[in-house]
């Protein structure tokens, strides 16, 4: 049987981030907001590269769940 390729594409977090702060720009959300998202965006792919993440479709339930963990770790919120 034949190994299916796949057709799921490799988006980067750094690729999506700008296509999200593209929407937002879009709908008019204030710069203000926007800053706030690409920081905190930030702070997390920061935190995805120290578990080797780069893409999108590598992210699991899990690792969101740890994440907002380590947020809990340094005091922070989790809607940090």
């Amino acid at each position: 049987m034949k190994k299916r390729k796949s057709t799921r594409s490799h988006t980067s977090f750094d690729d999506a981030l700008e296509v999200w702060l593209l929407d937002a720009t879009a709908a008019r959300l204030t710069p203000r907001t926007i800053a706030f998202y690409r920081f905190s965006v930030g702070v997390f792919t920061q935190w995805a590269a120290t578990q080797q993440l780069t893409h999108v479709d590598e992210l699991t339930t899990l690792h969101v769940r740890q994440y907002l963990a380590a947020l809990s770790a340094r005091g922070y919120a989790a809607t940090y």
